[in-house]
């Protein structure tokens, strides 16, 4: 989520806290209040997916470091039994077929199914010259975690995409939501400044960044939302 999404959506509590303290009986600001509420459960329920997909994320990880290791050393070790095989036996399609790619931390995923596919046609050959009993099945069996690891990787990135394309909107709406109060409230508190001030204040957007424990800059709705779209 975008520094600028996550300080909008920051500013949604303290607004709904000011008209819990002082709420306005008139109809379009209890709307308009009633909106903003709508906004910040849906904000918490897309945070807490947001939470959950990281976590998968994380822990997709941690899996695919357990997987990779013995699946790049054993590609390897099934590339250089062919090789040998290959040279004494005379026939270039067994070393060719058994081209996995880079063993780089990423493992070309096709590459490596297409070789485990050709070694399993290889099989009683590749046995000959030293592969051992059950490579193949460990192979398969780490192929296909290392599958599930990497689509589990993808859904959970695309969930976090997806989460933080409707926090940015919502972050929007609420803005827009805390526009209309506020002209309210210039309305409301025209002879009570102190009120005034205070609205101001919990209604603000900290947009600059803190500096050496000092907090951000705050802006009030007129001043910071209606200035030129590039300091937004």
């Amino acid at each position: 989520m975008r520094t600028s999404v996550r300080l909008k959506l920051d500013s949604v509590h303290p607004v709904l806290l000011f008209y819990r303290e002082y709420p306005d009986p008139a109809p379009a600001a209890r709307e308009a209040v009633g909106r903003l509420r709508g906004v910040s459960d849906h904000t918490r329920g897309l945070l807490a997916t947001n939470l959950t997909a990281q976590g998968e994320l994380s822990a997709g990880a941690i899996a695919r470091e357990r997987v990779v290791p013995r699946l790049r050393l054993d590609l390897a070790h099934l590339v250089r039994i062919a090789e040998v095989a290959s040279a004494h036996e005379g026939d270039d399609e067994v070393r060719a077929s058994l081209r996995a790619g880079p063993l780089t931390r990423t493992i070309p995923l096709d590459a490596a199914r297409a070789a485990l596919v050709a070694a399993t046609r290889h099989r009683e050959l590749l046995l000959r010259y030293g592969m051992p009993e059950g490579m193949l099945e460990r192979l398969r069996r780490d192929l296909d975690r290392y599958c599930a690891v990497l689509e589990k990787r993808a859904d959970a990135s695309a969930t976090i995409a997806a989460a933080n394309t409707d926090l940015a909107r919502l972050a929007d709406e609420a803005r827009s939501i805390i526009r209309h109060l506020d002209a309210l409230n210039r309305i409301r508190f025209s002879e009570d400044p102190q009120r005034q001030a205070e609205w101001d204040r919990v209604s603000a957007v900290r947009w600059g960044k803190a500096k050496a424990g000092a907090p951000g800059r705050e802006a009030a709705p007129d001043e910071a939302e209606f200035r030129p779209a590039a300091n937004q």
